[in-house]
């Protein structure tokens, strides 16, 4: 075999191995997890939701910004970004978190001092401490009393299927270092490949056929 098509094989299966390690991988774990919460589980999350209302309050969001839920690679998942606003409760002093998941991130959330603040909130969100570190979440709100206004139906069930699907979801730094760590060896080889080849072929271990020499570059002695 030529030795140059031993260097293309061994090419071709570092980018078959680049192919399962970044998008194989990932996109079979993201499809899975976005495939995992059911419509039984946003019925459920739903129908333990209350309204709550909250008319002594701080906005602790001077303008209402946009946080990142996922930090996978774009094809793997569109638009991955919440627009939220955290509020604390004069009276019980505990922190809420309103949640609108993309598309509803390109929107404002708004509402001011003096408006009466109504929140959909679910019960196992009442047992957090109610913190900046751990806030209770709503994925609903209104001012004006009638929820559509603000959060329509569709849209709340998209909050709820997302919201569920990415609550636990934490990027960590071994993730990261794993990704820098493939993206080296990637580079070697493709850099160690190329290197490689050009010096033999300068040397004259490659001819132009791309055939191996052997006993090195073809040389002419005179007698």
């Amino acid at each position: 075999m030529l030795l140059l098509n031993k260097f293309r094989i061994f090419f071709g299966i570092n980018i078959f191995l680049i192919i399962i390690l970044f998008v194989l991988i990932p996109g079979i774990s993201e499809y899975n997890r976005q495939n995992k919460v059911k419509e039984k589980d946003i019925l459920d999350y739903k129908k333990n939701s209350s309204i709550l209302i909250l008319d002594e309050y701080d906005n602790l969001t001077k303008s209402s910004t946009r946080e990142k839920y996922f930090e996978g690679a774009a094809y793997l998942k569109q638009g991955a970004k919440k627009r939220i606003a955290f509020i604390r409760d004069l009276k019980s002093n505990k922190i809420f978190k309103i949640e609108l998941f993309h598309p509803q991130s390109l929107m404002m959330i708004r509402f001011g001092k003096g408006d009466k603040l109504k929140v959909v909130v679910n019960s196992d969100e009442l047992k957090k401490k109610g913190t900046i570190e751990d806030p209770i979440i709503a994925l609903r709100y209104t001012i004006d009393g009638d929820m559509n206004n603000n959060v329509s139906d569709e849209k709340y069930n998209y909050n709820v299927k997302e919201y569920l699907t990415y609550k636990d979801y934490k990027p960590i730094n071994e993730a990261s270092f794993l990704f820098i760590l493939k993206m080296f060896w990637v580079i070697v080889t493709i850099i160690g490949f190329s290197t490689t080849t050009g010096i033999l072929i300068k040397k004259g271990y490659i001819n132009k056929q791309g055939n191996f020499e052997p006993n090195g570059p073809n040389v002419n002695l005179k007698k």
